[in-house]
């Protein structure tokens, strides 16, 4: 409602009370745009979170195959180094 059709529809029998309705409900749809806001900030923050936990997993498990690739590098390695000193 805006301050005409409080007055005109007599739920406020004076300015002041119009005045102080109308500030009341601007300020109750202020509250709920912010709610609605916060709100839709939390799904976006809980999207966001999903998505760099498995980002987070991706990782992890790249560098778990890289340690094993790694190990078997250096086992390799020496392999050849061993085998390379023998047939010296």
């Amino acid at each position: 409602d805006d301050l005409y059709n409080l007055i005109k529809s007599r739920r406020a029998d004076s300015l002041k009370e119009a005045l102080n309705k109308y500030d009341d409900q601007q300020h109750k749809v202020h509250m709920e745009e912010m709610q609605r806001a916060i709100q839709n900030a939390s799904e976006v923050a809980a999207a966001e979170s999903v998505k760099q936990t498995a980002y987070s997993a991706d990782i992890a498990k790249s560098a778990h195959q890289t340690a094993v690739a790694s190990k078997a590098t250096a086992f390799h390695t020496r392999q050849t180094a061993r085998n390379t000193r023998r047939f010296r």
